[in-house]
């Protein structure tokens, strides 16, 4: 709970400094840093939250809604598979970079341990 925690804030922070980016490289160094036993559920999970939380402080002073809703109508879709589509972006962008750093990890760890493929 304290890396989900930690991580998503991270992303956070890094989003609305770096912008988009620092999401799966976050989920990378997470990965590769064995911060959980389930690196990529954590990851992707924090990624959602991390974003989540930016849309919603990003709604009391903004036309979130009124975005969201000329978007929908641009693509074609209703306005909220326009915000769970920019809630899972962040979740696949996490996980996977996550799932990487973790079969890096285990590479290493294979290796370090005399073993060959």
């Amino acid at each position: 709970m304290i890396a989900l925690a930690g991580l998503a804030a991270i992303m956070a922070l890094g989003t609305a400094v770096g912008g988009w980016w620092t999401v799966p490289v976050v989920g990378l160094a997470a990965g590769a840093a064995g911060v959980s036993s389930r690196p990529v559920r954590v990851a992707a999970a924090a990624g959602l939250l991390a974003w989540a939380a930016l849309l919603a402080w990003r709604a009391t002073g903004g036309p979130v809604g009124d975005l969201a809703a000329l978007l929908g109508d641009v693509m074609g879709l209703p306005v909220p598979a326009v915000l769970a589509a920019t809630l899972i972006l962040p979740a696949l962008l996490g996980g996977a970079a996550a799932g990487v750093g973790a079969g890096l990890r285990a590479r290493d760890q294979g290796e370090a341990g005399g073993r060959r493929r």
